[in-house]
């Protein structure tokens, strides 16, 4: 079955000097995709991959004043979920089905422990899309409610967001 994984590690550090007036926070991503783009087998399977170009193309995960990380230094180690639809926004070059998305919070940069699950959650699971939109209420999933991320100030912190999907071509469908 052709597939898309792609992982996005993001490491945030809220630097000295760096904080925006009233002192919350900023996060600073650095983004990099892990992992190969669809590949799929000829019908025969021999013979070279048909390697897809289909990726994700941006995500808002990182943007400020998304809502998805806590403005308020008292939250600091409290869990706080958000409603079912709201949460990151992911577009792909092309569309794509049966998309499974997974977040962790990998912890403190230098520190990985194994990470925690922020967010787990299934979209276009009959139809195609090409975006999942922030609002797009997910059809299944392990940890629908996304929790609100909440690192500690001035600490480099690590993010993984896991993207699976599936292509809808003729031979995906």
């Amino acid at each position: 079955q052709p597939s898309l994984s792609s992982s996005f590690v993001g490491e945030g550090n809220a630097a000295a000097g760096k904080l925006p007036a009233g002192g919350a926070a900023k996060l600073q991503p650095f983004l990099k995709q892990v992992g190969d783009t669809i590949m799929k087998l000829s019908k025969t399977g021999v013979g070279y991959p048909r390697k897809f170009k289909n990726w994700i193309v941006n995500t808002d995960l990182g943007l400020p004043y998304s809502g998805f990380f806590c403005t308020d230094p008292k939250l600091q180690g409290k869990t706080t979920t958000l409603p079912e639809n709201k949460h990151p926004a992911i577009k792909f070059a092309f569309p794509v089905k049966e998309v499974h998305v997974l977040l962790r919070d990998l912890g403190q940069a230098g520190q990985y422990d194994g990470g925690m699950r922020i967010w787990e959650a299934d979209f276009a699971t009959k139809k195609k899309t090409k975006v999942i939109e922030r609002d797009t209420v997910p059809e299944a999933g392990g940890k629908r409610l996304m929790d609100v991320i909440c690192p500690p100030r001035d600490t480099p912190w690590r993010l993984e967001l896991h993207v699976t999907a599936k292509d809808p071509g003729p031979e995906g469908a």
